[in-house]
């Protein structure tokens, strides 16, 4: 789990994805992408590490920040502050997280094993996760609800998805008329093909609460593409380099970027490469020997010692 956009997540979250991989694990990604108002420079660079995280990773699910500050704006009375905002993105991050783990780590009655998640979240295609969590007399229908209607779904449907992951974790004290009527809607919900795997966990700290986390996977990319397209975390392709690139557009032809350079005075073209980039990105798109050796395990005061 990462924010990317910055020099620490979007740096090291693909080498840790790759070493997972080299290990034989189960990687799965969740990452945030920035505000609007943080720019198109640090917008650029997310797309670079998100694109580097995707080569090594099984499934990648993105949370735009954009769509969760119009969340939670619509959510609440007035304005909200910026280290509300920052507090709240983190918590979707966290929340998102435990759903996957608790599949894995918290006992319950219906178990999902390592190999389920390992199936359901190696098929190809878009990520996306949702979460709803609810309480009180009609608790386990309004956190199905919350769960369907949460912003991390992206206006995406999940009768959609060819794999998904639901967890149920609730207290000792749900009935079994809930349960019933939760499963229910479930199986009205999903009556399709697919692949469908269910886990119910019992914790006792949420008595009187029900949360369900929906994962799905296998979407298509044109699915909510359109409204995406101009989001920060819409799909992202992996950046070309920019550095000898003219300033001119496609359709001006060869050599119009340096005439307009020259009516504007302008004696060199300036370059943004590398602006703000973490270091082992801007290392391996360097090229030449430093551009292939972006990790080496063996130490340096050895590697001289070899030499």
């Amino acid at each position: 789990a990462a924010g990317m956009g910055g020099g620490t997540g979007t740096g090291a979250a693909p080498e840790v994805a790759r070493l997972g991989r080299e290990c034989n694990l189960l990687v799965v990604g969740v990452v945030t992408t920035p505000f609007d108002f943080e720019g198109p420079a640090r917008t650029q660079i997310a797309g670079e590490g998100i694109g580097a995280l995707q080569e090594h990773a099984h499934s990648l699910i993105t949370v735009p920040n954009e769509k969760l500050f119009d969340y939670f704006c619509d959510q609440g009375e007035g304005d909200v502050t910026m280290e509300e905002a920052f507090s709240e993105s983190n918590k979707v991050l966290r929340n998102a997280v435990r759903g996957i783990a608790e599949l894995l780590t918290c006992p319950g009655r219906i178990n999902v094993d390592l190999a389920d998640v390992r199936k359901v979240m190696q098929e190809p295609g878009r990520v996306v996760i949702g979460a709803g969590e609810a309480s009180g007399q009609d608790r386990a229908r309004e956190a199905l609800e919350h769960a369907m209607q949460s912003p991390l779904l992206q206006g995406v449907d999940v009768r959609d998805a060819r794999g998904l992951l639901v967890n149920i974790t609730h207290g000792n004290d749900l009935g079994m008329r809930e349960f019933k009527s939760l499963g229910d809607s479930l199986q009205n919900m999903l009556a399709r093909e697919g692949m469908v795997k269910f886990g119910e966990v019992v914790n006792e700290s949420m008595k009187g609460a029900v949360r369900v986390t929906l994962v799905a996977t296998g979407l298509s990319a044109s699915e909510g593409a359109r409204e995406e397209a101009t989001q920060a975390g819409g799909p992202v392709r992996r950046a070309e380099p920019r550095g000898n690139r003219d300033f001119g557009s496609a359709k001006d032809g060869p050599g119009t970027g340096a005439k307009k350079r020259s009516i504007l005075g302008l004696s060199q073209q300036p370059s943004y490469e590398g602006l703000e980039r973490p270091a082992v990105m801007r290392v391996r798109a360097g090229g030449g020997a430093r551009g292939r050796e972006v990790f080496n395990p063996v130490p340096t005061h050895l590697r001289k010692q070899v030499d």
